[in-house]
Order: C-alpha cells, then sequence, then structure tokens
C-alpha cells in the first residue's frame, strides 16, 4: 500500500497497488528446471527446453545460458510454471509457449511446443500473471482473475474440476468465481490463491475446493501471496504467516520487514526492505544460498546479495533428493543472480554445478 497526499485540499489516503513495471528492472520467475526473466521489455529464459519452454521456437535442446524468445519487445513480467513459461505484456494480453497438452498456454489447443508464442485467449487487461504446475491464473485491472489448464483440483476456482477439453484441462481462460477485488494472485501446484483488497487471502483447488474460501480470519493486512503444494506464504505487512497444508498458521518470528516472498515445495525465501534475502527449508544442492547445503527451520541470509527486489523460488516438485530445487532474485541493477541445484543448466551461468552461493545469470544486464 502507498500513501497519497493532495496538499491542495490537505487530504491523504492509503490505496491499495495491485502491480507496477519498473522500466529497465528485471522479473524473473522459476518453473521445475527453467527460469526466464523479463529484461528491458524481451523475454530470456534458460535451463532445460524439454517442451520449448525455454526457447518458444519448437527446439528442445537445453540451454545453460539465456535465450531471448523471439517475437516478444514489451514484456512487463513472466509467470513460469513447471514446463511452461507465459509474459505479460504491457498491452496487458498474454503470450505463453512450451508445454500445452493440459491447456496451459490458453490458446483454445493442447498442442505442445508452439513454434512461436501464443497469445492467451480472451485477456486484454491483465496486470499480472502467475504459472502453476499446469495451470496459469491472470490477475485483471478489474480486479477480477482468470485461470486456465488442468482442472482436475478444482485449481482454477470456476466451480469445476473439468474443463472444455479431455483429460479435465481448460484450454481458454474461466473466471475465477466471486471475486472482483483481487490485488495479488499466485498459481501453485494443484491450488491458487488471491489477496483481495481487504487484506485477507482467498484459496482455491487442491485443498480448498473449486471455488475461493478465506485461508484463515487472523490474516487481514495481506499485500502478497506465493504458494506451492498447498503450503501457503504470506506476506502480511512486514510480517511472514505460513500456512502449512493442515491449515496452521504459523508467523516466521524472525522476519518483520519482508517486501516480497516466494515459496516451493521444499523452500521458502524473502526479500527484506534493505535488499537482503532470507530462505529457509530444505538446503540439499545449496537451495537456500548461504554456503552450504544444510536444512534451516529458520531464515537464513542468501550469501552476497545486497539490493534484490524480487525472489522467485523453483517449481518443485517435492523430491529431495532430484536435482531441481532452485532459486533466483532480480537485482535492483536490472541483474540476476541464483543459486542452487544447477544440473540442468537453470542458474543460467553457462554451467551445470550446484551452487551454494549466488551466481550470476549471463548476458542479463
Amino acid at each position: 500500500k502507498i500513501s497519497v497526499t493532495d496538499n491542495a485540499s490537505n487530504t491523504s489516503d492509503n490505496l491499495s497497488v495491485s502491480s507496477f513495471t519498473i522500466v529497465g528492472l528485471a522479473h524473473v520467475g522459476s518453473g521445475w528446471v527453467h527460469s526466464c526473466a523479463a529484461d528491458n521489455g524481451t523475454v530470456k529464459c534458460w535451463g532445460t527446453n524439454w517442451y520449448g519452454n525455454v526457447t518458444g521456437d519448437g527446439g528442445t535442446t537445453n540451454h545453460t545460458t539465456p535465450v531471448t524468445i523471439s517475437g516478444i519487445s514489451n514484456a512487463t513480467e513472466v509467470g513460469i510454471g513447471l514446463t511452461s513459461s507465459c509474459a505479460l505484456l504491457d498491452n496487458g494480453t498474454i503470450k505463453c509457449w512450451g508445454q500445452g497438452d493440459s491447456g496451459e498456454l490458453g490458446n483454445g489447443s493442447t498442442n505442445t511446443n508452439p513454434n512461436s508464442p501464443v497469445t492467451v485467449s480472451g485477456i486484454n487487461n491483465a496486470i499480472s500473471v502467475s504459472g502453476g504446475r499446469r495451470h496459469a491464473c491472470a490477475l485483471l485491472s478489474t480486479g477480477s482473475i482468470k485461470c486456465w489448464g488442468k482442472a482436475e483440483n478444482g485449481q482454477l476456482g470456476n466451480g469445476s474440476t473439468t474443463g472444455n477439453s479431455s483429460q479435465n484441462n481448460q484450454t481458454i481462460p474461466v473466471d475465477v468465481s466471486g471475486i472482483s477485488n483481487a490485488i495479488n494472485i499466485s498459481a501453485g501446484f494443484q491450488e491458487s490463491c488471491a489477496v483481495l483488497d481487504t487484506g485477507s487471502v482467498n484459496c482455491w483447488g487442491a485443498g480448498f475446493g473449486t471455488t475461493p474460501v478465506n485461508i484463515s480470519s487472523d490474516i487481514q493486512n495481506a499485500i502478497q501471496v506465493s504458494t506451492w503444494s498447498n503450503q501457503t506464504v504470506v506476506l502480511d505487512n512486514g510480517s511472514i504467516k505460513f500456512r502449512e497444508s493442515n491449515g496452521t498458521i504459523e508467523t516466521i518470528l524472525e522476519i518483520s520487514n519482508a517486501i516480497q516472498v516466494s515459496n516451493d515445495a521444499l523452500t521458502s525465501c524473502a526479500v527484506l526492505d534493505n535488499g537482503s534475502v532470507k530462505c529457509w527449508g530444505a538446503g540439499g544442492f545449496g537451495s537456500l544460498g548461504n554456503g552450504n547445503n544444510n536444512n534451516e527451520t529458520t531464515p537464513v541470509f542468501v550469501s552476497n546479495i545486497n539490493n534484490a527486489k524480487q525472489v522467485s523460488t523453483s517449481g518443485s516438485l517435492g523430491f529431495a533428493s532430484v536435482n531441481e530445487s532452485h532459486s533466483c532474485a532480480a537485482l535492483s541493477d536490472g541483474t540476476v543472480k541464483c543459486w542452487g541445484a544447477g544440473g540442468y543448466g537453470q542458474l543460467g551461468n553457462g554451467a551445470t554445478n550446484n551452487q551454494n552461493i549466488p551466481v550470476s545469470v549471463s548476458g542479463i544486464e
């Protein structure tokens, strides 16, 4: 929220800001074993390209350094799914590429790996996009939400577990029921969540039902939410509240000055107001970025980062033995750093080694 003062009439008010873009500042998103960044209007991706989710051109060659997605020059944000990628454009439309057999590209088809990014159907006023495991959601300028893709657990929020295609797939966006005042969204593993302008958080899908429900009456000042595998992290007036899959709410007592959060099945991270990043959870493969591979139940500082603006954890499947869990941070100088599992090139530094200290992603400046 921001405070706005009208000096002429000597009045002031607090306004909720749902989305904003800083030109030239990268926005980063991480999938299962790939990541993408919106960089000065272009989109660059790296890591595994099994479904064309890195190159967007029909190819399947993996890349350990960023590849520029052709045909996109006005991206403001990325929303990355497990093996698909989407970009929000400055005209309110969304383009997606990669795996699409569950309808997660949103263009009315279940085709996978198109030769170029496809436009999501029926959306021209989006202000944010979020990619989940096999579905995605968009926040619209009206405060409403549309979702598309896999529907089998109600993660699209329209009261249904079936779609307009076979195998419970929804290939074009549908409206999330009963929400017209959202300010932030997160598409997760088989669930989705939204922050409302009242400060409450609604979620739907696995563990919640097919339409949105308030996850806790104790959360009343939320400004951002991140969810994955029915574990939900809420930024609540600088503090962080963590909802376990059983519905228990825990406050992360060690943090009171967070400005942004992200989580996956194994780790959680937060950007603090001084530009540092703290992470906690599983530390295998260096996924906490603090110089070792230990698990941590309390937040630890990520090494050598003091100017972060945004952090993104990977869309991990939750297998601690798999070389997947990594995180990336967009920094205030327009660069990106990543850490954790690197066996598939998902750290973007030209190597396939794990890194327990952040490394710079090549070619993003």
